[in-house]
C-alpha cells in the first residue's frame, strides 16, 4: 500500500512540475551526436575568425611597406607612373582581394550558422540559453554578410576617390573586426553551455539543464 502512495506520490510531483524545454525532444544518443557535430563546426568558425582577422589587418600596412621597401617592380613603377599613383594602384589591388576574401568569408559564416541553428534545434535537446546564443549568431553574421561587407567592398573600390576613403575603410575594418569579435564571444558562450549539458541514459533532464 505505501509503495502504491509513493508512485501516486512521485507520479503527482512529476506532473506539478511539468516537463522542461530539453526533456527528451530527441534521443540521447541523438542529441549527443549534434552537439559533437555542433562544436565541431564551432571550430571552422573560430579558425575562419582568427584567419580572417590576421588576413585584413595585415592587408592594411602591406601598401605602405612595399612603398617603403621599394623592390625593383615597385621602384620601376614609381619612376614611371610617380608614388602617388603607384600608391593607389596598391591600394586598388588589396582592396579587391579584400573583396573576395570577405564576400567568400560572409557566405560561409551565413553557412554555419544556419546549420548550428538547425542542428541544435531540431536533432539535439539544446536548451533556451545555447538556442539564443545560435540565434545571436546568425544574427551577427547576416548583418556582417548583408550589410558591412557589400559597405566594406564598396569603400575599398572608392580608394582612389578623394581624401579621407582610406581612413574610412579602416573604420569599416574595425567595425567588421568587432562584429566578428562579438561572434567569437557568443560562440564561446555556446560552447560552454554545450560542453556543460550531459544527457543522462535513464532518460531524465541533462545536468544544468536549469541553466540552459
Amino acid at each position: 500500500m505505501n509503495g502504491i502512495m509513493s508512485n501516486i506520490g512521485s507520479s503527482h510531483s512529476r506532473k506539478t512540475k511539468g516537463p522542461s524545454y530539453s526533456d527528451d525532444r530527441i534521443s540521447s544518443t541523438v542529441s549527443r551526436r549534434s552537439r559533437r557535430l555542433a562544436v565541431f563546426l564551432l571550430g571552422i568558425w573560430f579558425g575562419g575568425i582568427l584567419m580572417i582577422g590576421v588576413a585584413a589587418r595585415a592587408s592594411f600596412r602591406t601598401v605602405e611597406r612595399v612603398m617603403a621597401e621599394r623592390p625593383e617592380v615597385v621602384d620601376a613603377a614609381v619612376e614611371k607612373l610617380g608614388p602617388v599613383t603607384t600608391r593607389d594602384i596598391l591600394r586598388y589591388q588589396i582592396a579587391e582581394a579584400n573583396r573576395m576574401m570577405f564576400s567568400i568569408w560572409g557566405w560561409v559564416q551565413v553557412a554555419l550558422a544556419a546549420t548550428l541553428l538547425l542542428l541544435l534545434l531540431f536533432l539535439s535537446n539544446a536548451g533556451r540559453f545555447s538556442i539564443g546564443c545560435t540565434m545571436l549568431m546568425a544574427a551577427l553574421a547576416a548583418l556582417s554578410n548583408f550589410v558591412l561587407i557589400p559597405r566594406i567592398v564598396e569603400l575599398g573600390r572608392s580608394n582612389l576617390k578623394g581624401a579621407g576613403s582610406a581612413e574610412r575603410f579602416e573604420l569599416m575594418h574595425a567595425g567588421f573586426s568587432a562584429f566578428q569579435a562579438a561572434i567569437l564571444a557568443t560562440g564561446l558562450l555556446l560552447l560552454f553551455s554545450l560542453f556543460r549539458r550531459r544527457d543522462v541514459s535513464s532518460g531524465r533532464s541533462s545536468r544544468g539543464a536549469g541553466i540552459l
